[in-house]
């Protein structure tokens, strides 16, 4: 007696679904991630104003250089995402993210700072295009939007509670600048 099997074919709903909750839970993973590493940049800069005895001036540079550099990379992030694939591209934008914290925890001056959020801006500028790219590929391919709404609403909720950390965080860290810290963390 011959026994010939067939391979186990999932129905096509079923994979839709999978590959449905796969995106949104890369998509909400990273952007909770690279938000809440965004967000920490307002704990960080009374640290960094008293341990460098750095003005308004330079703290207002370092912020601004951070969110300039994530947002002006966003579209190159975008397109090299579309020649390599979305998945190396963020998880690059991941790991340089994470390493310009790290140098920023090394640096023993304003220079090193200045490259340390430089390193994290490029790095943080991968994550809304391509999470945004993943997200509707995935909704369109299976025609539905329903995931678009649901990561939306969980992404939401993420950024919300990263914030919050932030300002509990900060309040911890210098009582004296928690009410500004968590001022800015909520615009």
């Amino acid at each position: 007696m011959t026994v010939t099997s067939e391979p186990v074919r999932e129905p096509h709903a079923l994979a839709a679904k999978r590959d449905e909750r796969r995106a949104a839970g890369v998509a909400c993973g990273a952007h909770a991630l690279h938000d809440g590493y965004t967000d920490l940049i307002y704990v960080m800069l009374p640290v960094w104003q008293k341990e460098f005895g750095l003005g308004y001036a330079e703290l207002g540079l370092l912020r601004g250089l951070f969110s300039g550099t994530m947002a002006g990379f966003q579209i190159p992030s975008g397109l090299i995402a579309e020649r390599v694939g979305t998945a190396p591209v963020l998880a690059l934008g991941t790991a340089l993210v994470g390493t310009g914290y790290c140098l920023a925890g090394a640096s023993a001056g304003f220079g090193l700072l200045v490259v340390a959020l430089f390193v994290g801006g490029l790095g943080a500028s991968a994550q809304h295009p391509l999470a945004s790219s993943l997200m509707a590929r995935v909704s369109f391919s299976t025609g539905t939007l329903s995931p678009v709404s649901a990561a939306s609403a969980v992404c939401s909720a993420a950024d919300w509670i990263s914030r919050a950390s932030a300002g509990i965080v900060s309040s911890a860290a210098s009582p004296a600048s928690a009410a500004r810290a968590s001022a800015r963390a909520a615009a």
